[in-house]
């Protein structure tokens, strides 16, 4: 996060380095936690309220406060709620009867999304509450720490309940008569074959190592052309998180450990053709080692393939 005058926001930043990248989280659940603490503080400009002086003095959240907050974690981004318009709170005779007052129900974001929100909140704020009374007081006393502790759990059980699995809604693969037509549809030079003649080779591939090997878009896309041993068959699985040679705004990374997994014969021609064929053929996808690249005339031609490109691989195969 930027503050007014283009500098990082020191405690958000603080808490990112100390709290997610050092624990070895990946990069995406780093961003969804600064956008979670973005909204606190969009939240806390608009009702005047100034966090890290707050805490300082010894005051935190009241519960009114913690109930407007909690309504203000279901405002889509983007809304007027969430841009600028206070969440007003109605206070009952007790506590617990605040409520805010939302205008329009599309603009909710869904319980799992708020429950996420809330967590990184919560969090954030046990955090920043403990590190700015330890700054200041030198220590932190038993009581307070009760205090911030109690206020934080105040704000955790106010997330909504999760609902159950469904799996009647539960995602699920394609079945054997989709991927046979899926692989038609890839097959190169095919009648019914959606892509332009150069880039057909490189997608014939990514639906067959999706398909066979079972990894995620983001294994698909950190993939370099060194994790593959095409002797033994095998290519290895890694866990990149933060590296320095990809140039990509938006690194995609593996969620799981590191594995090693087995390659057909099929699928070792495959690559064998595409890493000294079409993928050779471009010269800047010499100049680094990640397999799947940009095959479109421009400025990143040959250069890895993004999660945006892979995406719109995907689209054109839906239409």
């Amino acid at each position: 996060m930027i503050n007014d005058q283009g500098c990082p926001h020191w405690y958000s930043t603080l808490f990112i380095t100390t709290q997610s990248r050092n624990s070895s989280r990946a990069p995406n659940t780093s961003t969804a936690m600064l956008a979670a603490i973005r909204q606190l503080y969009t939240w806390s400009d608009i009702q005047k309220i100034d966090l890290e002086g707050r805490f300082a003095s010894g005051l935190f959240l009241r519960e009114s406060e913690i109930e407007s907050l909690r309504a203000f974690t279901q405002a889509r981004r983007g809304t007027a709620l969430d841009k600028a318009s206070p969440i007003e709170a109605r206070v009952g005779r007790r506590k617990e009867d605040v409520r805010a007052t939302f205008q329009n129900a599309e603009t909710r974001v869904k319980s799992g999304t708020q429950y996420i929100r809330m967590t990184y909140i919560s969090s954030y704020l046990q955090w920043l509450a403990n590190r700015i009374t330890d700054e200041v007081a030198g220590h932190i006393h038993p009581d307070v720490s009760k205090r911030i502790e109690s206020a934080t759990k105040s704000l955790r059980i106010r997330r909504p309940n999760m609902p159950p699995a469904s799996r009647v809604s539960a995602r699920s693969g394609l079945t054997e008569q989709a991927q046979a037509i899926l692989m038609a549809m890839v097959t190169p030079s095919s009648t019914i074959n959606p892509f332009e003649a150069e880039t057909q080779n490189r997608n014939q591939l990514i639906i067959s190592l999706l398909l066979n090997l079972g990894i995620r878009a983001g294994e698909l896309l950190a993939m370099k052309v060194s994790d593959l041993d095409l002797q033994r068959n095998e290519v290895v699985i890694p866990r990149r998180h933060g590296d320095p040679t990809d140039p990509r705004k938006h690194q995609p990374v593996a969620k799981t450990l590191d594995r090693r997994l087995a390659l057909s014969n099929l699928l070792v021609d495959q690559l064998l053709a595409y890493i000294t064929g079409d993928r050779k053929s471009l010269a800047k996808a010499r100049k680094h080692s990640f397999l799947i690249v940009t095959h479109q005339k421009g400025p990143f031609q040959g250069m890895p393939l993004s999660q945006k490109g892979l995406t719109k691989i995907f689209t054109k195969l839906q239409v």
